[in-house]
């Protein structure tokens, strides 16, 4: 969601560089010298888990992921996470105990979020097209959670899996609408959480 509402200030142009894409895990395929919006590499994160857009996101908004994480942390603050400390802008795991959450904070993480309309405009759909400006081309990716398909209130949010958590989903459902389907008016956000992930111990 940082990178989202960055967007909406200054939706940039990024130019993928050899810091980016170096990644474990799942990607939206970034290659070197691609080019493409910040709001596209949020929707690489979030429909397909592109941990390359994460990485590209970060450095493109703060230089670095390192630096990227201090901002993240400092937002959860804001909104009130309590047993979470982020150390990577994709999620995975790093060689400390220093990257950890519980289901609890995810859960007022998605709450957060959905409050932002281009997130819940990412999270709730099957498939998007993503523009890329170099090469000038549009792929669609589809989306990680297999809920929106069994599921017609469900409005996303993010699947996820790492060694140390194992699998991962933070689910949302609009469960008051006024049109046909909750996917297209959603009058009541109301996230869960069925997260399992590593608390660090005290």
């Amino acid at each position: 969601f940082i990178t989202l509402e960055e967007a909406e200030k200054d939706d940039k142009i990024v130019t993928i560089d050899e810091r980016m894409i170096p990644v474990e895990g799942s990607s939206m395929g970034l290659h070197l010298g691609d080019k493409l919006k910040l709001s596209s590499l949020a929707k690489g994160m979030l429909m397909v888990s592109g941990n390359d857009a994460a990485n590209s996101a970060a450095v493109a908004i703060s230089g670095s992921c390192e630096e990227f994480a201090k901002r993240m942390n400092q937002k959860a603050k804001e909104i009130g996470l309590k047993d979470t400390n982020f150390v990577t802008p994709s999620g995975l795991d790093d060689n400390t105990d220093d990257h950890y959450s519980t289901a609890y904070d995810m859960a007022v993480l998605a709450s957060y979020a959905l409050k932002n309309n281009s997130f819940i405009n990412i999270t709730s759909k099957s498939k998007l097209n993503i523009e890329f400006v170099e090469p000038q081309k549009n792929d669609t990716f589809y989306n990680s959670n297999k809920l929106l398909a069994r599921y017609a209130d469900c409005i996303g949010v993010k699947t996820g899996f790492t060694t140390k958590a194992g699998r991962c989903l933070v689910s949302s459902a609009c469960l008051l609408y006024t049109s046909p389907s909750p996917r297209d008016s959603c009058a009541s956000r109301m996230p869960s959480s069925a997260c399992k992930k590593k608390k660090k111990k005290k």
